[in-house]
C-alpha cells in the first residue's frame, strides 16, 4: 500500500519566526492569502511589463 504524502506549510510574518500556516486564525490566514495574491499580481505585472513579448501568450493561456 502506498504511503500518504503530507505537506506542511510555514509562514514568517514581518520577520517573526515561521509558524505553521494552519495554526493561524481564519482571519489571519485570510490576510496572508490576500497579501500573497497581491504580491503575485505585482510580480506577474512587473514581469510582463519587462517582457511584453510574453504578455500576449500569457493572456491567451488564461482566457
Amino acid at each position: 500500500m502506498a504511503k500518504k504524502l503530507i505537506a506542511v506549510s510555514y509562514i514568517s510574518i514581518g520577520g517573526a519566526p515561521p509558524v505553521r500556516f494552519d495554526s493561524l486564525t481564519p482571519e489571519k490566514r485570510g490576510e496572508c492569502v490576500a497579501k500573497m495574491c497581491e504580491n503575485i499580481g505585482k510580480a506577474v505585472s512587473d514581469h510582463l511589463s519587462n517582457h511584453p513579448d510574453e504578455a500576449k501568450a500569457f493572456l491567451a493561456a488564461h482566457e
